[in-house]
């Protein structure tokens, strides 16, 4: 992993509005499909789980749950969940056999060989503390701020903060990096309602994604079909990844992106995965 900035918010300032609402389009979008081993991608908080006010609330729903199950079961089908949390965290929130969990938006990894896990050098575990102190002390007087410390990053979520504050938490979290990151070894990455501070490496979701298809297709000595389906701004690399090689859906209502496709909900997400499930219940074509 070399040093560099991440395409997260780049990615999507390139993208696209006139992406289709995935139902509409299923038969042409998935017409790949057919005889192929499709990789799943999924996201966790606001893709397979609703987003709750704080990391911790968010569960999986029970229907949700059994349709991974199925699909984690399936000879013709890989799962892997992608999110910024940690990857034991993440492994907690879904525990179940069979998937690849990838976390910290790709610089940790559960279940395969295929991803190094990242470990922060001591500098930047200790530039992170320091700005969860400078920053806390900061903004002390503003309710609902609260951060989640990762392995290799610090979150600052402002969800509970008072819209008139939003602006003031979102300016100080900035001016904060830039003042105590001199030697510019962190950035910024922005998500829904939080701030991730977090080591600048040439290393996102985008790379993880492309790397853990390109093993799956050594693996199997065949091309597979990925599948990528996200609603952050940190899914906008993945999505990119995908261009021309699968299909990439975007949670929530259309906006500027690389994604293809939407659907409009969690809800609208267990749909998709019980119709793919239902899909690669079929067998292989010969």
């Amino acid at each position: 992993m070399n040093a560099g900035r991440s395409n997260a918010g780049a990615a999507a300032a390139a993208g696209r509005i006139d992406m289709k609402r995935l139902f509409d389009e299923w038969e042409s979008a998935t017409a790949r499909i057919a005889g192929t081993h499709v990789f799943l991608f999924l996201d966790f908080d606001g893709t397979l789980a609703p987003i709750a006010p704080t990391p911790g609330d968010a569960a999986l729903p029970r229907g949700t749950r059994a349709v991974l199950e199925r699909l984690a079961g399936s000879p013709r089908c890989t799962v892997a969940v992608v999110s910024g949390r940690g990857v034991e965290d993440l492994r907690g929130k879904v525990g179940i056999p069979g998937i690849v969990y990838v976390g910290g938006h790709g610089l940790e990894a559960d279940g395969t060989e295929a991803l190094p896990n990242y470990e922060p050098p001591r500098l930047v575990r200790e530039l992170l503390a320091w700005m969860r102190r400078e920053i806390g002390t900061r903004l002390a007087a503003v309710p609902g701020l609260f951060f989640e410390d990762k392995n290799a990053s610090l979150a600052v979520h402002y969800r509970l903060v008072a819209p008139g504050d939003v602006a003031r938490v979102e300016a100080e979290v900035r001016r904060t990096v830039e003042a105590l990151d001199v030697g510019g070894f962190l950035e910024i990455a922005e998500g829904k309602m939080v701030l991730e501070i977090r080591p600048r490496l040439d290393w996102n979701k985008g790379t993880a994604v492309d790397q853990l298809v390109r093993a799956e297709e050594r693996l199997r000595g065949e091309a597979v079909f990925p599948v990528y389906v996200g609603d952050d701004a940190t899914d906008e690399d993945a999505f990119r990844v995908l261009e021309g090689r699968g299909l990439a859906v975007l949670v929530g209502e259309p906006r500027e992106s690389r994604a293809t496709h939407y659907v409009e909900n969690t809800e609208e997400v267990a749909r998709m995965l019980r119709t793919l499930a239902e899909r690669c219940g079929e067998p292989l074509a010969r």
